[in-house]
């Protein structure tokens, strides 16, 4: 994407990692990086949403090392769009009581068989 972000979404930018402790059945929570996270024994799978409308979409590999795939999103009403470079689409809607949040519905992955959230 070539245009920034307008400045009402600012907040959006930035890194956002899975709370999968706040997971319930069909959504996953997202929170920005700034959240209290309880420690982990794997590395949470993460969304960068960059100022110009670039995007990276991080997830444990083999042996728990982080591979990142680069993309772009852009705003469809309250719904984050990430267009991730192998083909994936994860759609986010903008939510949270109380604390920023972007929750993702199961089955608003599309396109990636490899996809753990495809068709759930």
């Amino acid at each position: 994407m070539s245009s920034d972000i307008p400045a009402a979404d600012a907040h959006l930018v930035g890194q956002w990692f899975h709370s999968h402790e706040e997971d319930s059945p069909g959504l996953e929570i997202y929170r920005p990086d700034s959240f209290a996270f309880p420690p982990a024994r794997m590395p949470r799978e993460s969304i960068v949403l960059g100022a110009g409308g670039d995007a990276a979409v991080g997830r444990p590999g083999p042996v728990d090392r982080p591979e990142t795939t680069t993309g772009t999103w852009h705003l469809v009403g309250d719904e984050v769009v990430v267009e991730a470079g192998d083909g994936r689409t994860l759609h986010l809607t903008v939510g949270g009581t109380g604390q920023a949040a972007l929750v993702m519905r199961a089955g608003r992955a599309e396109g990636h068989e490899h996809d753990q959230h495809a068709g759930e």
